[in-house]
């Protein structure tokens, strides 16, 4: 079980510091469709949906990663409040909230992906560009799944830490 966890954390670790340099194209994005618009008068049909697909990628694939690394935004005024024990219990009660709700995500996200793939979806933006957009659907169970296992690897983590602790007074 322990190189299961330990294999769930490198995917999702490597996965987010892979996503960190998608950045870079999402700046060159922007910046060559704001010159071309304001020095060129001419802006891109494609800079907005490009743009649009490059953050949506970085952002929604790096939850595993902000999980993993405990980098999310949260609220800790409650469990700040609790005890060591107390705060464990509350993040295994978070992470299967995060679990079953990116459960669901995976589950219908899939569904709703697989009938955009089949009909090869295109974008539903008025530009000229009208890029096929039925891959893009795909990343929402892709980053889903990985949630859901990045979750359970934490629940794991959370258990054992709670019963090492136990044993060891």
């Amino acid at each position: 079980m322990n190189n299961l966890i330990s294999i769930i954390n490198k995917i999702s670790e490597w996965s987010g510091k892979v996503l960190s340099y998608l950045i870079l194209p999402l700046i060159g994005v922007v910046v060559y469709t704001a010159f071309m618009r304001y020095t060129m008068h001419s802006t891109p049909c494609w800079g907005f949906e490009i743009s649009l697909f490059i953050y949506g990628i970085y952002f929604i694939l790096g939850g595993a990663y902000c999980l993993r690394t405990d980098s999310h935004v949260s609220v800790d005024f409650f469990p700040r409040r609790l005890t060591i024990w107390g705060q464990k219990i509350f993040g295994i009660i978070s992470n299967l909230v995060i679990l079953f709700v990116c459960l669901y995500m995976f589950l219908y996200g899939a569904k709703w992906a697989w009938k955009s793939t089949q009909i090869l979806e295109r974008s539903f933006h008025q530009t000229i560009f009208n890029p096929q957009i039925w891959w893009y659907k795909w990343m929402v169970p892709v980053s889903a799944g990985m949630i859901v296992l990045q979750s359970f690897a934490n629940i794991f983590l959370i258990f054992r830490s709670l019963f090492k602790n136990t044993e060891g007074e």
